[in-house]
């Protein structure tokens, strides 16, 4: 005789769309984590964003959004919580040298604004600001429900403002700051073999690192190897997953190995991402692959 199993359910809960939970809809456990993956504040009852109460009665938090003079204060989450994740309430910075003066624009919503009059600057079909302009729609796919855009709009929505800056042969993060070049090529071995990467995964890639470091995800002081001389460290697991969750969600071939051998073109065997990190696919949430604590951590967006 075959031996039976039964799953035991230890907790569920359904909510509405801005997260009061519904009515006989629920089986209280001890899982701490609720709508959107917070946890309630044990003195208010509600959900412990990073920096603000969210009421999930009215859709509202409780208190200023650190730009409320961007955005009402009576809308959190863009007013689609189903799709947008708004932890701690940031802007996304691109920077490039027009006329020999530095320019900075903020980028939101698929539009540039002025950081001072908070007023649309229209006109760039070309340049820098506009390669990095249709990079940042590409790593969204044009789907507001796809990772890419949760990825962006957590980006954007933060209290941390992410600089993308022009910089000649340049591919590389700085705590917050993208340094980068739309004209570099970067080769990265893929599932496929070695190919070019489009400029938007390098650019999604690098922001994966930005946003690791600003929230001490990256591990971006933990020694993973060497090769020829220079320490490659586990940060870049952390990023390389964020770019695999994009490249796999746009149907492209997944980044196999970290780094290859210039001279062979073949992989170096101790940089092999995969297929440890398919798993990330298969999760109902995407988890950092990196913790070295054995615990479960959540990616950022949580609520999928």
């Amino acid at each position: 005789m075959g031996k039976f199993f039964y799953l035991l359910m230890l907790a569920y809960k359904d909510y509405y769309p801005f997260g009061m939970p519904m009515p006989n809809r629920n089986l209280e456990g001890d899982y701490r984590y609720k709508f959107q993956g917070q946890e309630k504040d044990p003195e208010t009852g509600m959900e412990a964003f990073e920096l603000r109460l969210w009421d999930s009665r009215i859709g509202r938090w409780m208190s200023p959004d650190p730009f409320n003079e961007f955005f009402s204060p009576y809308i959190g989450m863009g007013n689609i919580p189903t799709i947008v994740f708004d932890p701690d309430g940031g802007r996304i910075i691109v920077g490039a040298k027009i006329g020999g003066q530095f320019v900075q624009y903020e980028y939101r919503q698929g539009k540039f604004y002025d950081l001072k009059t908070n007023s649309e600057i229209k006109g760039i079909t070309n340049g820098f600001f506009a390669t990095v302009k249709n990079a940042l729609g590409q790593i969204t796919n044009n789907d507001p429900n796809s990772y890419g855009a949760s990825f962006i709009n957590t980006l954007e929505r933060g209290t941390d403002n992410y600089l993308i800056r022009e910089l000649a042969g340049a591919s590389n993060t700085l705590h917050n700051i993208v340094n980068i070049d739309p004209s570099k090529q970067i080769e990265t071995y893929l599932t496929s073999g070695l190919k070019l990467s489009p400029f938007y995964i390098t650019l999604a890639h690098e922001l994966g690192h930005a946003y690791g470091n600003v929230h001490g995800e990256s591990n971006k002081n933990q020694f993973w190897y060497n090769l020829g001389g220079t320490d490659v460290f586990k940060s870049e697991i952390y990023a390389s997953t964020i770019e695999n969750v994009i490249r796999k969600e746009q149907g492209l071939d997944l980044r196999k190995y970290y780094s290859h051998y210039t001279n062979t073109r073949q992989p170096y065997n101790p940089s092999l991402l995969l297929p440890n990190s398919l798993d990330i696919f298969r999760a109902p949430v995407f988890f950092n692959l990196n913790n070295s604590s054995g615990k479960e951590r959540v990616l950022t967006p949580r609520f999928f």
